[in-house]
């Protein structure tokens, strides 16, 4: 799953295709938010987006590495609301193939298991047991202890069921899991952003951009029709396409012939030909 890591101490003379090149070695990087060093200050900050969390933990070896004029100093981000919501998640194994969300709920619902806020398939299967697994959030932590002690030695169908404290979280929560910089950058940068105008497309100039759509004004039945510039581009090129071929056919038709034709330039420019033009 994608974890995020942050960079400081980065110096203000650091560009973010650098930066990126620094990191991107360690694997697929998502997300690179680079904030703007302030008035009078030599460094600043930085948060990374990995695809992968084993990704993220090898990028905080890079703690100390020196970076132009500086060292950075790199740390993996701990969203505290996500820490709380797995606090309260319950992963459950050894779940047959055959069962889905609606095949569990029953199973909690019959050892009177309360606090339920949300519950998760996971995707393929355990490749220790080759069977399925799903999660199970809950509204505390005290309510998922009393449905580990409820649902002790629970088997559905001829599999006995293993539940354990997950290790992820099954819900996003307010931040998404980005760090607070990441939001205070997307804030910022739609605060700045100018108000799109109706009926623009680019944000409120009204100059059509390549493969927008636009009126060619009345159809046959009195409707707008709307067509892609790319479209006009292969009209035009057809119809300069077909003016080429009509007249090279003219040409044609009228020297007799493509070698006629040729035959009838050459002795136009013939010695004799210009005497008798004379």
């Amino acid at each position: 799953m994608p974890a995020w890591i942050l960079v400081s101490n980065v110096s203000r003379h650091v560009q973010k295709d650098k930066l990126r090149k620094l990191f991107a070695h360690l694997g697929d990087i998502r997300q690179l938010v680079l904030k703007p060093a302030d008035d009078g200050s030599p460094t600043t900050e930085a948060a990374i987006e990995f695809a992968k969390s084993d990704d993220a933990r090898v990028a905080v070896l890079l703690d100390g590495t020196p970076f132009l004029d500086t060292a950075l100093a790199v740390a993996a981000y701990q969203d505290e609301d996500q820490l709380q919501r797995i606090a309260r998640t319950l992963r459950i194994d050894r779940v047959p193939l055959d069962a889905n969300v609606d095949t569990l709920k029953a199973l909690f619902a019959e050892a009177a298991v309360d606090g339920i806020r949300r519950m998760r398939m996971g995707n393929g299967t355990d490749p220790d047991t080759a069977l399925g697994y799903a999660f199970v959030e809950f509204g505390n932590p005290e309510q998922k202890e009393a449905a580990v002690a409820r649902m002790e030695g629970a088997a559905l169908g001829e599999q006995q069921l293993i539940i354990s404290n997950s290790r992820i979280a099954i819900s996003k929560g307010k931040s998404g899991g980005r760090p607070p910089l990441v939001l205070a950058m997307a804030a910022a940068l739609s605060s700045s952003a100018p108000p799109t105008a109706p009926g623009s497309v680019d944000g409120g100039s009204g100059t059509p951009m390549r493969g927008d759509s636009r009126s060619r004004g009345p159809g046959a039945a009195g409707e707008t029709r709307s067509r892609r510039y790319d479209d006009m581009d292969v009209d035009r090129y057809r119809d300069r396409d077909r003016d080429d071929d009509r007249g090279r056919y003219d040409d044609h038709r009228r020297g007799g012939g493509y070698r006629n034709s040729a035959r009838n330039h050459s002795r136009e420019r013939s010695p004799d030909a210009k005497r008798a033009r004379r």
